[in-house]
Parts: C-alpha cells; sequence; structure tokens
C-alpha cells in the first residue's frame, strides 16, 4: 500500500484536531465499503472464468498446432511445420498465436486460434487488424524467413463456431482461412463455406494437397503444450504442480528446462525471463518457497498434480483480489485525504 495513504500518525498531525476524529471515522467507514465490495463472490467468479477461458483457448490452438509438430503428412510430404508461438512477440506489437511454415512452397501460415466466440464480426475485425500488422513488418518477417514469397491468415475456432464465424468471414471480404476443431472427437479440418469458387478459393490455401488433407479430418489433440507465450500466469505456473515428482524439490535449471520444452524456438534469454517470472508469481502467492540459491520447495498439502492445480488457482486468486482490493483502498484513502487537507486549507481561509 502507498504509504501517505496509511501512514495515519504522519496525515493526522496535518490536520486540526477537529478534522481528525471526522477523518478516522471517514477512513472506518470507507475500509467497510472496500471490505465489502470485494467480499462479492463475483470478484472470484471473473477470475476463475479467465483462467477457464485461457485454459480453452490453449486447448484449440494446442489442435491447430499438433499436426504439424508430429511426423506425419503434414510435416513430411506436405513440408508444412509449426515454428512458434506470437511469432512477432519481439516487437512488442499486436500479435497471432502461432506460425506454421514451408519451405517447399515458400508459404508463411499465420494462424489465430479462438476458444469461445460470442461475436463473430468483433473477431474478425480484430483478426484484421492484427493482419494489418503483419503485414507492415513485411520486411522484417522477410528477413528471419528468407525464401519466403507469400503468407497465408489461418482462424481456428471450435466446430460449433465454425457456421456463424465462416458468414462473418464472408461478409468482412477479407482472405482468412478457416480451420474447425472437433474438440470431442480430437479432429482438425478445413471449413469451407457453400459459395461460389472465386469466394472459396480466397478463403483457402494456396496448396490443393494440403487443402484436401484438412479437408479430410485429420487427427489432433487439445493437450499437447501446457502454455504459450502469452498464456495466463496460472497456466505457466502449472508446470510447477508435477515438477517435483521424483524429488523433494526442484531446481531453477529444472524449471527453465521445462519452460524451454514447451516454448519451441525462444531464445535462451526469454525462456530465462519466464521462468524468474513463473517463480516469482508463485513465491507471491505462496505455492513455491526457495530452501537456497536456486533450489526450491512446493508448497502443497498434495502430491498429485490435479489437486495441486486446484490450490494453485486458488492461492493466486486469492492474492490477485487482496492485490486488487489493497490497491483500490490505497487510491480512495488518497482521494479522502485530498479531500480533508482541501476542507482545512478552507477553514484556514476563514
Amino acid at each position: 500500500m502507498n504509504r501517505m495513504a496509511n501512514d495515519d500518525k504522519s496525515f493526522l498531525l496535518r490536520l486540526p484536531k477537529d478534522l481528525r476524529e471526522e477523518f478516522k471515522l471517514e477512513k472506518t467507514l470507507l475500509t467497510k465499503k472496500i471490505d465489502d465490495k470485494w467480499s462479492d463472490k463475483r470478484h472470484t467468479a471473473q477470475k476463475l472464468n479467465g483462467i477457464k477461458q485461457d485454459k480453452h483457448h490453449n486447448e484449440i490452438l494446442n489442435a491447430c498446432i499438433f499436426p504439424f509438430v508430429q511426423q506425419g503428412t503434414m510435416t513430411q510430404r506436405l513440408d508444412y511445420a509449426y515454428i512458434r508461438s506470437s511469432p512477432l512477440l519481439e516487437l512488442d506489437v499486436k500479435n497471432v498465436d502461432f506460425l506454421i511454415a514451408s519451405k517447399t512452397d515458400g508459404v508463411l501460415i499465420f494462424g489465430e486460434a479462438k476458444g469461445t466466440i460470442t461475436n463473430p464480426r468483433a473477431v474478425i475485425t480484430e483478426y484484421k487488424k492484427r493482419i494489418q500488422v503483419i503485414q507492415e513488418h513485411a520486411a522484417y518477417i522477410k528477413k528471419m524467413f528468407p525464401g519466403i514469397k507469400s503468407w497465408e491468415y489461418v482462424l481456428g475456432v471450435p466446430s460449433g463456431d465454425t457456421m456463424e464465424t465462416s458468414k462473418a468471414i464472408l461478409r468482412s471480404n477479407v482472405h482468412i482461412i478457416l480451420w474447425q476443431i472437433d474438440e470431442w472427437n480430437g479432429k482438425l479440418s478445413l471449413a469451407v463455406p457453400h459459395t461460389d469458387r472465386a469466394t472459396r478459393l480466397k478463403i483457402m490455401h494456396g496448396n490443393n494437397d494440403l487443402n484436401k488433407v484438412l479437408g479430410g479430418k485429420i487427427p489432433t489433440s487439445t493437450a499437447f503444450k501446457t502454455f504459450y507465450h502469452e498464456s495466463h500466469p496460472v497456466a505457466k505456473m502449472t508446470l510447477l504442480t508435477s515438477i517435483d515428482k521424483h524429488s523433494q524439490s526442484f531446481t531453477f535449471m529444472d524449471l527453465k528446462a521445462s519452460v524451454s520444452e514447451e516454448l519451441d524456438n525462444t531464445p535462451d534469454s526469454e525462456t530465462t525471463a519466464i521462468a524468474n517470472q513463473i517463480i516469482e508469481w508463485a513465491t507471491a502467492i505462496g505455492f513455491v518457497k526457495r530452501l537456497d540459491g536456486e533450489t526450491y520447495k512446493i508448497q502443497s498439502r498434495y502430491k498429485h498434480s490435479g489437486n495441486r492445480y486446484n490450490e494453485l488457482v486458488g492461492k493466486w486468486i486469492k492474492h490477485k483480489i487482496k492485490s486488487e482490493k489493497e490497491h483500490d483502498l490505497d487510491q480512495k484513502l488518497k482521494t479522502l485525504q485530498n479531500e480533508f487537507l482541501s476542507k482545512n486549507a478552507t477553514l484556514d481561509n476563514f
């Protein structure tokens, strides 16, 4: 908390005696009001919903990527392979979720995944802005991937959202290729609406063999990666739920190795930064304790990763609500103090 907003002793000395008691009463009422506000279970529900949405997003993202990592038709016969997530992260610009490339065709596929779509039109509008950012950085992309002649844009969605999203794409007149994910059966496929041939060609891949393979519903998995570069902190900390299963403790290098396995083609400095961030978050919420040097211990009543995950979620939500509540109170107390200082100045003028 802000020191000025909570050091009542030094602040009260700035007020005349008749205003001090009034300030104390107002502060007590304000504190109770803030306590009541942040005790509302809706705050917990909102944060839990955010974690669930991120998890679903990652599952759809996994389904989009998985076939392009496994040895098989996509990577060997067609030469289309997953490169990395958040391909423009180092530029600090609005990013897409994944990048797939084919050296043979000289094609990059920039992809976006959506776990839940309530407003297809808004999703397409947002994606058009991201496409514009990609096009603005064409020179950088060509430098990073020499030999690339063109790129395509893919949007991966749950099969239940395919129809409305497809309509939104057609209405927007933007060249976005739609992939649908059947989560129940573990299938990925190309979604091509019933429209004229010229329009269909604009929302299909340039490689007809790729279109044919994707048109046949290929096997995929929603449980490929635990997290990605821009995932929720809880998703990243999930690595900790099983990191010490063969020992009573773990080291920073153990965690860094696990992060490296999750994030393909990521610089060592970035992997180190993410591992440090995970340790910082987990320590702050009391899920990890430093033993000595770079050795740590998980602070949990459980050994099973599923139980640990639930405990992790609970600790993170509790920590975030406490932090936001303190910030809220701090800001309100600053305002209250300023009001009383103004009131005191007004009285001094009489």
